[in-house]
Protein backbone atom coordinates (compact mmCIF):
# COMPACT_ATOMS: atom_id res chain seq x y z
CA UNK A 1 0.00 0.00 0.00
CA UNK A 2 1.49 3.45 -1.06
CA UNK A 3 2.73 5.53 1.60
CA UNK A 4 0.60 8.59 1.17
CA UNK A 5 -2.83 5.83 1.38
CA UNK A 6 -1.17 5.35 5.02
CA UNK A 7 -0.51 8.67 6.19
CA UNK A 8 -4.00 9.84 5.27
CA UNK A 9 -5.71 6.52 7.12
CA UNK A 10 -3.62 7.41 9.89
CA UNK A 11 -4.51 10.83 9.91
CA UNK A 12 -8.63 9.79 9.81
CA UNK A 13 -8.20 7.76 12.93
CA UNK A 14 -6.61 10.77 14.90
CA UNK A 15 -9.52 13.15 14.19
CA UNK A 16 -11.72 10.45 14.80
CA UNK A 17 -10.17 9.58 18.18
CA UNK A 18 -9.70 13.39 19.28
CA UNK A 19 -13.80 14.25 17.92
CA UNK A 20 -14.17 11.28 20.52
CA UNK A 21 -12.00 12.98 23.37
CA UNK A 22 -13.96 16.34 23.13
CA UNK A 23 -17.42 14.68 23.40
CA UNK A 24 -16.75 12.28 25.82
CA UNK A 25 -14.98 15.67 28.28
CA UNK A 26 -18.10 17.96 27.25
CA UNK A 27 -20.43 14.72 28.39
CA UNK A 28 -18.68 14.74 31.40
CA UNK A 29 -18.20 18.39 32.43
CA UNK A 30 -22.28 18.78 31.95
CA UNK A 31 -22.97 16.06 34.14
CA UNK A 32 -20.01 17.39 36.68
CA UNK A 33 -22.25 20.43 36.32
CA UNK A 34 -25.78 18.68 37.24
CA UNK A 35 -24.56 16.72 39.91
CA UNK A 36 -23.16 20.34 41.38
CA UNK A 37 -26.37 21.98 40.68
CA UNK A 38 -28.31 19.33 42.48
CA UNK A 39 -26.60 19.26 45.19
CA UNK A 40 -26.68 23.08 46.04
CA UNK A 41 -30.86 22.29 45.17
CA UNK A 42 -30.68 19.44 47.51
CA UNK A 43 -28.84 21.61 50.37
CA UNK A 44 -31.63 23.81 50.55
CA UNK A 45 -32.09 27.39 52.53
CA UNK A 46 -29.56 28.78 54.41
CA UNK A 47 -29.17 31.30 56.98
CA UNK A 48 -27.93 34.52 56.73
CA UNK A 49 -27.72 38.05 58.61
CA UNK A 50 -28.20 41.60 56.95
CA UNK A 51 -25.33 43.07 57.62
CA UNK A 52 -26.02 46.85 56.11
CA UNK A 53 -28.29 49.16 57.73
CA UNK A 54 -31.00 48.31 54.32
CA UNK A 55 -31.18 45.37 52.65
CA UNK A 56 -32.52 46.49 49.23
CA UNK A 57 -35.44 43.86 48.00
CA UNK A 58 -35.42 43.46 44.73
CA UNK A 59 -38.74 42.10 42.59
CA UNK A 60 -36.09 41.10 39.61
CA UNK A 61 -32.75 39.91 38.91
CA UNK A 62 -32.09 43.22 36.92
CA UNK A 63 -32.74 45.60 40.47
CA UNK A 64 -34.70 47.64 38.71
CA UNK A 65 -37.72 47.33 40.92
CA UNK A 66 -37.43 47.42 44.45
CA UNK A 67 -39.94 46.44 47.03
CA UNK A 68 -38.57 47.59 50.33
CA UNK A 69 -35.72 46.61 52.71
CA UNK A 70 -35.04 44.46 55.53
CA UNK A 71 -33.33 45.89 58.47
CA UNK A 72 -29.79 44.91 59.96
CA UNK A 73 -29.17 42.32 61.97
CA UNK A 74 -32.50 40.18 60.57
CA UNK A 75 -31.67 36.41 60.47
CA UNK A 76 -33.38 35.16 56.97
CA UNK A 77 -33.41 32.31 54.98
CA UNK A 78 -31.93 32.62 51.74
CA UNK A 79 -31.74 30.39 48.44
CA UNK A 80 -29.14 30.27 45.75
CA UNK A 81 -26.78 32.78 43.76
CA UNK A 82 -28.78 33.33 40.72
CA UNK A 83 -27.12 31.93 37.17
CA UNK A 84 -28.40 34.96 35.62
CA UNK A 85 -26.40 37.81 38.26
CA UNK A 86 -24.23 36.49 40.95
CA UNK A 87 -24.27 39.02 42.94
CA UNK A 88 -28.46 38.37 43.82
CA UNK A 89 -29.99 35.56 45.66
CA UNK A 90 -33.14 34.73 46.34
CA UNK A 91 -35.49 34.86 48.84
CA UNK A 92 -39.39 34.73 49.48
CA UNK A 93 -41.21 37.52 49.52
CA UNK A 94 -45.39 37.17 49.78
CA UNK A 95 -45.20 34.23 48.25
CA UNK A 96 -43.01 34.87 45.23
CA UNK A 97 -39.46 34.83 44.57
CA UNK A 98 -37.56 37.93 45.10
CA UNK A 99 -33.45 39.37 44.94
CA UNK A 100 -31.12 40.87 47.70
CA UNK A 101 -27.34 41.63 47.23
CA UNK A 102 -24.75 38.85 48.61
CA UNK A 103 -23.29 41.74 49.56
CA UNK A 104 -25.24 42.85 52.20
CA UNK A 105 -25.53 39.64 54.01
CA UNK A 106 -23.12 36.85 55.91
CA UNK A 107 -23.85 33.50 56.14
CA UNK A 108 -24.17 32.03 58.97
CA UNK A 109 -22.31 28.82 60.69
CA UNK A 110 -25.27 27.84 62.83
CA UNK A 111 -27.09 24.94 62.34
CA UNK A 112 -30.82 25.71 61.32
CA UNK A 113 -32.21 24.16 64.68
CA UNK A 114 -30.27 26.74 66.44
CA UNK A 115 -31.03 29.59 64.81
CA UNK A 116 -34.83 28.98 65.33
CA UNK A 117 -34.03 30.50 68.90
CA UNK A 118 -31.97 33.63 67.88
CA UNK A 119 -35.47 34.79 65.70
CA UNK A 120 -34.36 33.25 62.22
CA UNK A 121 -38.31 33.86 60.61
CA UNK A 122 -39.68 30.87 58.72
CA UNK A 123 -39.22 31.31 55.18
CA UNK A 124 -42.79 32.16 54.38
CA UNK A 125 -42.78 34.64 57.33
CA UNK A 126 -40.26 36.43 55.82
CA UNK A 127 -42.49 39.23 54.62
CA UNK A 128 -43.41 39.91 58.09
CA UNK A 129 -39.45 41.56 58.45
CA UNK A 130 -39.76 43.63 54.92
CA UNK A 131 -40.34 47.14 55.67
CA UNK A 132 -41.09 49.97 53.95
CA UNK A 133 -38.73 53.17 54.34
CA UNK A 134 -40.61 56.02 56.40
CA UNK A 135 -41.12 59.15 54.36
CA UNK A 136 -39.23 62.38 54.74
CA UNK A 137 -40.15 65.33 53.32
CA UNK A 138 -36.18 66.61 53.50
CA UNK A 139 -34.54 63.09 51.80
CA UNK A 140 -34.99 61.94 47.68
CA UNK A 141 -35.95 65.36 46.64
CA UNK A 142 -34.74 66.54 43.22
CA UNK A 143 -34.79 69.95 41.00
CA UNK A 144 -34.86 70.19 37.95
CA UNK A 145 -33.58 73.20 35.40
CA UNK A 146 -34.92 73.29 31.99
CA UNK A 147 -35.83 75.53 29.19
CA UNK A 148 -37.49 75.04 25.60
CA UNK A 149 -40.39 76.59 23.16
CA UNK A 150 -44.36 76.73 23.52
CA UNK A 151 -46.37 77.18 20.60
CA UNK A 152 -49.36 79.97 21.75
CA UNK A 153 -51.53 78.36 19.20
CA UNK A 154 -54.20 80.06 16.54
CA UNK A 155 -56.77 82.21 18.65
CA UNK A 156 -52.69 83.93 19.61
CA UNK A 157 -52.08 84.14 15.80
CA UNK A 158 -55.30 85.58 14.96
CA UNK A 159 -54.71 88.29 17.56
CA UNK A 160 -51.30 89.38 16.30
CA UNK A 161 -52.62 89.43 12.62
CA UNK A 162 -55.40 92.04 14.15
CA UNK A 163 -52.48 93.99 15.38
CA UNK A 164 -50.61 93.77 11.96
CA UNK A 165 -47.69 91.74 13.75
CA UNK A 166 -45.63 89.30 12.41
CA UNK A 167 -47.25 85.68 12.92
CA UNK A 168 -44.88 84.19 15.38
CA UNK A 169 -46.71 82.67 18.12
CA UNK A 170 -43.64 80.41 19.71
CA UNK A 171 -42.72 81.64 23.25
CA UNK A 172 -39.27 80.83 25.33
CA UNK A 173 -40.05 79.44 28.82
CA UNK A 174 -37.64 79.00 31.82
CA UNK A 175 -38.62 76.12 34.05
CA UNK A 176 -37.89 74.79 37.93
CA UNK A 177 -39.40 72.22 39.16
CA UNK A 178 -38.46 71.00 42.51
CA UNK A 179 -40.03 67.23 42.83
CA UNK A 180 -40.02 64.23 46.12
CA UNK A 181 -40.22 60.70 45.69
CA UNK A 182 -40.87 58.47 48.11
CA UNK A 183 -38.18 55.75 47.93
CA UNK A 184 -39.24 52.31 45.84
CA UNK A 185 -42.30 54.27 44.96
CA UNK A 186 -43.05 55.33 41.18
CA UNK A 187 -45.09 58.39 42.17
CA UNK A 188 -43.78 61.90 42.45
CA UNK A 189 -45.51 65.04 43.44
CA UNK A 190 -44.04 68.45 43.41
CA UNK A 191 -43.90 72.66 42.55
CA UNK A 192 -43.28 73.98 39.44
CA UNK A 193 -42.28 77.36 38.33
CA UNK A 194 -42.07 78.78 34.76
CA UNK A 195 -41.65 81.79 32.94
CA UNK A 196 -42.60 82.53 29.41
CA UNK A 197 -41.38 85.28 27.30
CA UNK A 198 -42.07 86.20 23.46
CA UNK A 199 -41.51 89.96 21.82
CA UNK A 200 -40.85 91.65 19.02
CA UNK A 201 -40.09 95.66 17.92
CA UNK A 202 -43.73 96.25 18.67
CA UNK A 203 -45.26 94.47 21.97
CA UNK A 204 -43.65 91.98 24.31
CA UNK A 205 -45.83 89.45 26.27
CA UNK A 206 -44.38 88.01 29.50
CA UNK A 207 -46.16 85.41 32.32
CA UNK A 208 -45.30 83.38 35.25
CA UNK A 209 -46.87 80.35 36.57
CA UNK A 210 -47.22 78.45 39.16
CA UNK A 211 -48.46 75.10 40.36
CA UNK A 212 -48.14 71.53 42.06
CA UNK A 213 -47.05 68.59 39.77
CA UNK A 214 -48.34 65.19 40.18
CA UNK A 215 -46.37 62.64 37.95
CA UNK A 216 -45.50 58.20 37.94
CA UNK A 217 -42.72 56.69 36.10
CA UNK A 218 -43.70 53.95 34.05
CA UNK A 219 -39.85 52.89 32.98
CA UNK A 220 -37.13 52.94 34.61
CA UNK A 221 -33.70 51.17 33.96
CA UNK A 222 -30.51 52.28 34.82
CA UNK A 223 -29.79 54.04 31.78
CA UNK A 224 -32.97 55.95 31.50
CA UNK A 225 -36.04 56.63 33.37
CA UNK A 226 -39.55 57.86 31.82
CA UNK A 227 -42.01 59.88 33.54
CA UNK A 228 -45.84 61.37 32.89
CA UNK A 229 -46.71 64.43 34.76
CA UNK A 230 -49.46 66.31 34.64
CA UNK A 231 -49.73 69.82 36.47
CA UNK A 232 -52.06 72.63 36.80
CA UNK A 233 -50.85 75.88 36.65
CA UNK A 234 -52.11 79.73 37.86
CA UNK A 235 -50.57 83.16 36.95
CA UNK A 236 -48.90 84.91 39.62
CA UNK A 237 -48.03 87.70 36.86
CA UNK A 238 -48.02 89.06 33.59
CA UNK A 239 -47.52 91.49 31.61
CA UNK A 240 -48.14 92.79 28.06
CA UNK A 241 -46.42 95.98 26.69
CA UNK A 242 -48.13 96.92 23.18
CA UNK A 243 -45.61 99.41 21.91
CA UNK A 244 -47.63 100.98 18.92
CA UNK A 245 -50.38 103.09 18.78
CA UNK A 246 -53.00 101.81 21.84
CA UNK A 247 -54.49 103.30 24.85
CA UNK A 248 -53.88 100.68 27.51
CA UNK A 249 -51.92 98.08 28.15
CA UNK A 250 -54.26 94.82 28.86
CA UNK A 251 -53.80 92.99 32.26
CA UNK A 252 -54.34 89.68 31.24
CA UNK A 253 -54.73 86.49 33.22
CA UNK A 254 -54.04 82.80 32.86
CA UNK A 255 -54.79 79.70 34.63
CA UNK A 256 -54.82 76.27 33.12
CA UNK A 257 -53.38 72.74 32.95
CA UNK A 258 -50.14 70.55 30.61
CA UNK A 259 -50.03 66.81 31.03
CA UNK A 260 -46.63 65.85 29.75
CA UNK A 261 -44.26 63.31 29.64
CA UNK A 262 -40.19 63.72 30.87
CA UNK A 263 -37.30 61.32 29.49
CA UNK A 264 -34.54 60.93 31.90
CA UNK A 265 -30.76 60.05 31.66
CA UNK A 266 -28.58 58.02 33.74
CA UNK A 267 -30.76 57.92 36.80
CA UNK A 268 -28.65 55.56 38.98
CA UNK A 269 -26.60 58.99 39.05
CA UNK A 270 -26.80 61.76 41.24
CA UNK A 271 -26.54 64.47 37.97
CA UNK A 272 -28.89 64.06 35.11
CA UNK A 273 -29.72 65.40 31.48
CA UNK A 274 -33.22 65.28 30.69
CA UNK A 275 -35.97 66.03 27.70
CA UNK A 276 -39.53 66.99 28.19
CA UNK A 277 -42.76 66.97 25.95
CA UNK A 278 -45.59 68.49 26.66
CA UNK A 279 -49.77 70.01 25.77
CA UNK A 280 -50.23 73.07 27.58
CA UNK A 281 -54.24 74.70 27.62
CA UNK A 282 -54.47 77.85 29.56
CA UNK A 283 -57.19 80.10 29.79
CA UNK A 284 -56.88 83.66 29.51
CA UNK A 285 -58.98 86.45 31.15
CA UNK A 286 -59.44 90.29 30.57
CA UNK A 287 -57.59 89.65 27.55
CA UNK A 288 -60.72 89.41 24.79
CA UNK A 289 -60.31 92.94 23.43
CA UNK A 290 -58.20 95.37 23.19
CA UNK A 291 -58.25 99.24 22.65
CA UNK A 292 -56.20 101.59 20.19
CA UNK A 293 -55.54 104.94 20.91
CA UNK A 294 -58.92 106.08 18.44
CA UNK A 295 -60.74 103.54 20.73
CA UNK A 296 -61.49 101.49 18.67
CA UNK A 297 -61.30 97.58 19.63
CA UNK A 298 -59.31 95.38 18.38
CA UNK A 299 -60.19 91.48 19.12
CA UNK A 300 -57.96 89.51 21.65
CA UNK A 301 -57.82 85.88 22.12
CA UNK A 302 -58.99 83.96 25.22
CA UNK A 303 -56.96 81.22 25.07
CA UNK A 304 -53.48 79.86 24.76
CA UNK A 305 -52.65 76.29 23.75
CA UNK A 306 -50.17 73.93 22.30
CA UNK A 307 -47.14 71.73 22.12
CA UNK A 308 -43.82 72.24 24.39
CA UNK A 309 -40.56 70.67 24.16
CA UNK A 310 -37.26 71.54 26.43
CA UNK A 311 -34.57 70.73 27.59
CA UNK A 312 -32.51 70.55 30.28
CA UNK A 313 -30.35 69.21 33.77
CA UNK A 314 -31.50 68.31 37.18
CA UNK A 315 -29.84 66.82 40.33
CA UNK A 316 -31.11 64.84 43.47
CA UNK A 317 -30.39 67.08 46.62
Amino acid sequence: MPLIIKLMILNKIIITLSLLFVINQLAFSQVIEENFENKALESGPKIAKIVVPRAIVYSDEDMNSAMGFIPNGKLIYVGNPRKKNPDLISVLINGQIAYIQIKDIHFEDEIIQNAAKDGAPKEHNIDLILKKPEEKLTENNSVFFSFGSFSLGTEYEQFLSNLDQPIDSTATYLDILIIHRKEFSRFLWGLNWSSYFISNNDYDFSYFMLGPTFGFTILKNPVFLLDVYTSVDFAVGTDFDIKINYEKDPSPFLYGAQLGTKILFTPTLRYHIFGNLAYKYYNVTQMDQVFNASSNYVPGFKRVNGISIGLGVSFDL
